[in-house]
């Protein structure tokens, strides 16, 4: 039979029932497998024959009386993820001479090997020249309905590089008998794996880059056998990452002419050749068996087939390439049509031929029919393949008839006209003529249905479209629900209290055919359409509006929420003045109550956004506070100018000299100490500031201390007067006589001539009295000194 076989095929349920243990070897082995090939292992020789039918089968061949031969059911699997791989085929069937699985990389153990004890093949112990051993063999019958077999696959050994030219290497071959086929095999059977262009059979020895070492189990390194043969066909695996085999082929193709229709058998071996030593192995390509692939075509429709209704685009012709076909390259089929329909007029002509693409596995023609309303009786289309899919099957055809569809569509609709907010309308539908089932609905969210029950917010048109069951033809119908709301704006839904007044505009229903009722939630109401209103304390008020539609005498509501904002209250207090003239000492502080907190603050002059201020000069302050939401308040206060500290009067004692005349004065500044202000001192004064002889020792004088602002402070302090000009002796010469007795005597003012000092002086002479001893010319010393013990003296001459 045939089967179907893609690029990327799913494995096979028989092939996903392995046992515990093949699951546990497979993943443990597979750590790396989004790199490295996979392998499934027949279990049994049931699960080898099935890979036959299940895996390596494509288009246009039947087969039968499958048979699969080896001493160890292993040898064969499934092999997958081959495109991470070297291998060049991403699936397929793997035969081997030793076990499947072993083919997984990466080229790591030497000479890998598996003994199965088996025996060989007689046709490839011919092909070999000696015997063979472990064989695998898959063989059956088939029955190719085009005249060229064709199938895909690779070779590879263990034997690379070793046993190049080695005098015999392990065999494999795909054995063909049948009619038209005499080859020197068992049944006059050829052997179709052969190297492109040649009758040279692919072995080892014919295909292999002339290398011969070193050796992969162990022995020493050799020379090269001399030119590589056919190596355009040879892959050297040496350290390969994904693959175990030592080396192997390009992927090669077998191919045979054959005759359409008739019974051939084909025998897929391979073996050991000598010995049971070095695996070797097959790769067959999934899905690759075929002898050609043509096109089929079916009609497919969404009606009951296989007609389709005029006007209608649901149907079309699907060309098919046959199952297992190879879709790498595109197919082109060429067709003919046919029947009672005439293209261009019942029906858009047909191209007569299609090309699937590459990579496609189908491709779908529609048919796009006319739609006349002419009443003409059933039509047919139909498409017949020039060429059959296979030669074996007669050309394939398919038939579509065509359906008169000539009542045109049509639909009524009727509605309820006018509701109020927060009522329901019914909507009704009647669509009548063409194709049902119709394919209809309601716009802008209308329920599901013909006749439907809606409820508009706003004044909507609801527009009914039907479409008939072939989707050629769309009527439309439909219907305006005015729907009467109570809507309406305020121009300031918040407002602070002082000077608070809402503006309500009616923005829903108007005209004659309704009335207005607004409450304002403070006991007021008012008839007006557009009314004002100003609340007498501050709150929150819920405002309504009512709309009465006077036809139906429905209602219609709709609400607000206002807000009265509480004011606050800003109180500015001076908290100092400024102290001196010209200062910037000045502070004012504010309380605030009541309004929203936070406040924000505004001064003028200034700019300051604090709640006091600092630092100011004389002069008045506006502060204005603004609350959360917006409410304001102000006040005013004046900096003045007053100093309230006295000066600080500082004294300290002096000691002042009388000068020549016995007179002295001094000033403020003598007697001050450092006295200070905080804004200035404007003047200083001491008392007494003269002084004569009368006052020599200790005074008490008063320092007066007067700020710019005219507050005073006094000190006292200690003057001491001092007398540190000397008297100035000025003397006389004078003659006196002894008395009789010999005696004579002067006082000082006899010999003073005028002595004198700043203030008074006292004299005083010695010696004052003569006698006989003194006759002559005597000095004698006046002396003058003043009341501070300063002196002077001079010299008289005293003549006695």
């Amino acid at each position: 039979m045939d089967k179907t076989f893609k690029d990327r095929y799913v494995p096979t349920a028989e092939f996903l029932r392995p046992t515990i243990w093949a699951l546990a070897i497979i993943l443990l082995s597979s750590l790396n497998a989004s790199a490295q090939l996979v392998v499934t292992e027949a279990t049994t020789n049931a699960e080898g024959v099935a890979l036959i039918e299940d895996v390596f089968l494509g288009s246009c061949v039947d087969v039968s009386n499958v048979t699969f031969t080896s001493n160890y059911s292993r040898s064969v699997g499934e092999f997958s993820n081959g495109a991470t791989t070297n291998i060049g085929l991403n699936g397929g069937i793997i035969m081997t001479s030793g076990r499947s699985n072993l083919a997984i990389g990466p080229n790591d153990t030497k000479c890998e090997e598996r003994q199965n004890g088996g025996g060989g093949d007689a046709d490839l112990t011919a092909l070999s020249g000696v015997a063979t051993r472990d064989v695998s063999i898959l063989e059956f019958d088939f029955v190719p309905q085009n005249d060229t077999l064709t199938f895909e696959y690779v070779f590879a050994s263990e034997e690379y590089h070793e046993w190049i030219d080695a005098g015999f290497n392990d065999a494999f071959g795909f054995f063909i008998s049948g009619p038209g086929i005499a080859g020197p095999f068992t049944g006059g059977a050829e052997n179709i794996a052969l190297i492109p262009t040649t009758t040279t059979a692919v072995t080892i020895d014919n295909v292999n880059n002339g290398f011969t070492g070193p050796t992969n189990c162990g022995g020493a390194a050799t020379a090269s056998s001399g030119p590589c043969d056919n190596c355009a066909y040879f892959v050297d695996n040496t350290g390969g990452a994904t693959i175990q085999y030592d080396g192997f082929t390009a992927v090669l193709t077998a191919t045979a002419i054959v005759t359409p229709c008739v019974t051939y058998h084909i025998k897929l071996a391979v073996g050991d050749a000598g010995d049971q030593r070095y695996d070797s192995g097959v790769f067959l390509k999934g899905g690759s068996f075929s002898a050609g692939g043509g096109v089929t075509v079916e009609i497919e429709t969404t009606t009951i087939p296989p007609g389709i209704y005029e006007g209608c685009a649901d149907a079309w012709f699907i060309f098919r390439r046959v199952d297992g076909a190879d879709n790498t390259n595109a197919i082109t089929a060429d067709f003919d049509i046919t029947g009672t329909a005439t293209p261009g007029v019942d029906y858009t002509a047909l191209p007569g031929s299609i090309t699937i693409p590459a990579g496609e596995d189908s491709i779908l023609v529609p048919i796009q029919v006319a739609l006349d309303f002419i009443t003409e009786g059933s039509e047919t289309i139909i498409v017949t393949l020039e060429d059959p899919p296979c030669a074996c099957e007669a050309p394939g055809s398919a038939t579509v008839t065509i359906l008169d569809n000539d009542i045109p569509m049509a639909v009524t609709t009727t509605g309820t006209t006018t509701i109020c907010l927060g009522q329901s309308a019914d909507l009704t539908a009647d669509p009548t003529g063409s194709q049902t089932p119709y394919s209809a609905s309601w716009d802008n969210g209308a329920p599901a249905g013909d006749d439907v029950t809606v409820s508009p917010t706003n004044t909507t048109t609801y527009t009914y479209t039907v479409t008939d069951y072939c989707g050629s033809q769309t009527v439309t119908s439909s219907e305006t629900i005015t729907v009467i709301r109570p809507d309406f704006t305020v121009d300031d839904d918040e407002q602070c209290f002082d000077g608070n007044n809402f503006n309500f505009t009616n923005t829903g229903a108007t005209g004659g055919s309704v009335t207005h009722l607004w409450e304002f939630g403070d006991g007021n109401t008012s008839t007006l359409e557009n009314p004002n209103h100003t609340y007498a304390s501050d709150g929150s008020y819920t405002v309504t509006h009512y709309v009465i539609f006077t036809a139906s005498n429905c209602t219609a509501d709709a609400s607000a929420l206002i807000t009265v904002f509480p004011e606050p209250e800003i109180t500015a207090t001076v908290d100092q003045n400024v102290i001196c003239a010209g200062g910037t000492d000045g502070v004012i502080s504010t309380s605030v109550i009541g309004g929203t907190p936070s406040y924000g603050y505004s001064w003028s002059p200034g700019g300051q956004t604090s709640s006091s201020i600092t630092g100011q000069g004389v002069g008045t302050y506006t502060v204005t506070v603004t609350d959360a939401n917006g409410c304001t308040d102000s006040d005013s206060e004046t900096i003045i100018q007053n100093d309230p500290v006295d000066p600080t009067a500082v004294c300290q004692n002096i000691t002042i000299q009388l000068d020549g005349s016995g007179n002295a004065t001094i000033s403020a500044t003598d007697v001050d100490n450092g006295s200070s202000d905080n804004c200035g001192i404007a003047s200083m004064v001491v008392s007494p500031n003269a002084f004569t002889c009368g006052e020599l020792g200790a005074n008490t004088v008063t320092l007066t201390v007067t700020d710019v602002n005219g507050n005073t402070d006094d000190c006292t302090a200690t003057v001491t007067v001092e007398d540190n000009v000397d008297p100035t002796a000025v003397c006389q010469n004078l003659t006196v006589y002894l008395d009789a007795s010999g005696n004579a005597s002067i006082t000082a003012a006899d010999v003073d001539a005028g002595s004198t000092d700043n203030c008074s002086v006292t004299i005083s002479a010695t010696p004052l009295a003569f006698t006989c001893a003194n006759v002559g010319a005597n000095s004698v010393t006046l002396t003058a000194t003043d009341q501070s013990s300063n002196t002077d003296d001079c010299t008289a001459t005293v003549t006695v």
